[in-house]
C-alpha cells in the first residue's frame, strides 16, 4: 500500500515562488512611479515647448523690431538735422567775422552793418566802399569810421531795406524796388541817385501821374490830382491817368478822401474801381467791363479781362477800403503784374496781367467811380 503523503515537485515549488504576488506588486509600483514621473515631467515639457514657441515667435519678430528701431533712429536723426538747419538758418547772417563789420559815419550819425549788406546790390557807392581799391581812399572820422557826406535820415531807410533784402537770398535783385518813405520821398530819391543805385531799384519814386480823361459825370480838380463824382448823380464814370507804362516798376499813391457807402440787406457795397487798362481801349462809363481792364473793386470782386474772377476774394482781396485810406498801386511792367498795397491794413494784393490776350502795353491808370462825392486823390 502506497504512502499517503504527497510530495510537491521541485519544479512546481519553484513556479509558485516565481509567481509570488509580491514581485508583481513591486512591478506595478515601479510602473506607477514611472507614470507619476512622466506626469510630473509633462508640465515641464509643455512649458519648454511653450518657451520654444515664444522663442521662435521672438525670433520672427526680431527683424521687424530692428527695422522699427532703425526707422525711429532715422526719424530722430532727421528731426535733429531739421532743428539744426532751422537754427543754422536763423543764426547764419549773424555769424560773421569781425572784419565783415563796417562802421559808417553818415552825416554825423553812426551806422554799423555788414559788408554783405552793403554789397547786396553791386556797382553802387556802398558796394565800392567795401572794395580794397576804394576802402583806403574814403575819408574817415576821428574814430576811424568811413565818412559819407549824406543825409542820415533817408540813409537809415535805405539801409533798413538792404538789410531786409539780404535776409531773403531767394529773391533776385532785379525784382526789387525800394519802398517809398512817406515823410520825404524826394530826399530818398536824391540819396539813391547820389549813391549810384540803378533806376530799376527806385522806379516810381520820381514818376508823377495825374488824371487826364473823363467819361461820365465826373470832374477833375487840383490840376488833375483829384477825380470826384458830381452831386447826386448815381452812375458809373471812367477816369484815366496821363502816363503810359510799358517798362519798369512804377508806384502811385492814391488816397480815398471821400467814399460814400450804402448798406443793403445782404452786404455793404462800395463801387470804386482801381486798376489799369490798355491805353488804346475806347473810353466808356462802365470801363471795368472792358476786356483790357484789370483791377479791384467792391464786394470782394477782382476783374481780369473785364470779367469778375472766380472764386471771389481772388488773391485774398477783401474790399477793405475805407475813408482816408492811402493805397499804393504798383505797376510792375517787368513781371507783368499789378499790386495794391493798403497802408492801413498792411496788406498787399496782386494780379498777374495777360499782356497777350488781356491788357497789352502800354498801360494807363484806370479809375471808376459810382456814388456821389466819391473822390480819389493822387498824392505827390
Amino acid at each position: 500500500m502506497s504512502d499517503s503523503t504527497h510530495t510537491i515537485p521541485r519544479e512546481l515549488s519553484s513556479y509558485n515562488q516565481n509567481n509570488d504576488p509580491k514581485p508583481s506588486q513591486e512591478l506595478e509600483q515601479k510602473e506607477h512611479q514611472v507614470t507619476e514621473k512622466d506626469d510630473a515631467q509633462k508640465p515641464r515639457q509643455e512649458l519648454q515647448q511653450k518657451e520654444h514657441q515664444v522663442t521662435e515667435k521672438d525670433d520672427d519678430q526680431k527683424p521687424r523690431q530692428e527695422l522699427q528701431q532703425k526707422k525711429h533712429q532715422v526719424k530722430e536723426k532727421n528731426n535733429d538735422q531739421k532743428q539744426f538747419d532751422i537754427k543754422n538758418f536763423q543764426m547764419k547772417r549773424f555769424l560773421s567775422h569781425s572784419e565783415d563789420i563796417v562802421y559808417l559815419n553818415v552825416g554825423g550819425k553812426q551806422f554799423v552793418t555788414l559788408k554783405s549788406t552793403l554789397n547786396y546790390i553791386p556797382n553802387t557807392v556802398l558796394a565800392l566802399l567795401c572794395s580794397p581799391q576804394w576802402e583806403d581812399k574814403i575819408p574817415k572820422d576821428e574814430n576811424g569810421h568811413l565818412f559819407l557826406d549824406c543825409d542820415p535820415i533817408p540813409f537809415r531807410h535805405l539801409l533798413s531795406q538792404l538789410r531786409e533784402w539780404s535776409c531773403n537770398r531767394k529773391s533776385k535783385n532785379h525784382k526789387k524796388v525800394f519802398d517809398l518813405p512817406s515823410d520825404d520821398p524826394m530826399s530818398f530819391q536824391n540819396l539813391c541817385r547820389q549813391l549810384s543805385f540803378d533806376r530799376k531799384y527806385v522806379n516810381g519814386i520820381y514818376r508823377q501821374d495825374q488824371f487826364n480823361k473823363v467819361c461820365g459825370n465826373a470832374i477833375l480838380k487840383d490840376n488833375g490830382l483829384v477825380a470826384t463824382q458830381l452831386g447826386n448823380y448815381h452812375h458809373y464814370c471812367e477816369i484815366r491817368g496821363t502816363n503810359f507804362y510799358s517798362t519798369g516798376i512804377h508806384r502811385l499813391l492814391l488816397k480815398i478822401e471821400h467814399q460814400r457807402r450804402i448798406r443793403t440787406l445782404k452786404n455793404q457795397t462800395d463801387a470804386i474801381f482801381i486798376g489799369i487798362i490798355w491805353s488804346s481801349t475806347p473810353m466808356q462809363e462802365r470801363s471795368f467791363d472792358s476786356p483790357t481792364a484789370y483791377g479791384w473793386t467792391g464786394q470782394k470782386q477782382v476783374y481780369l479781362n473785364g470779367i469778375v474772377a472766380y472764386p471771389q476774394e481772388y488773391g485774398g482781396w477783401d474790399s477793405d477800403l475805407c475813408l482816408n485810406d492811402t493805397v499804393e498801386l504798383i505797376m510792375n511792367c517787368n513781371e507783368k503784374k499789378i499790386q495794391l498795397f493798403n497802408q492801413r491794413t498792411n496788406k498787399v494784393y496782386e494780379i498777374i496781367v495777360d499782356t497777350v490776350t488781356g491788357c497789352p502795353f502800354p498801360w494807363q491808370l484806370h479809375i471808376n467811380l459810382y456814388y456821389p462825392d466819391d473822390l480819389v486823390r493822387i498824392l505827390s
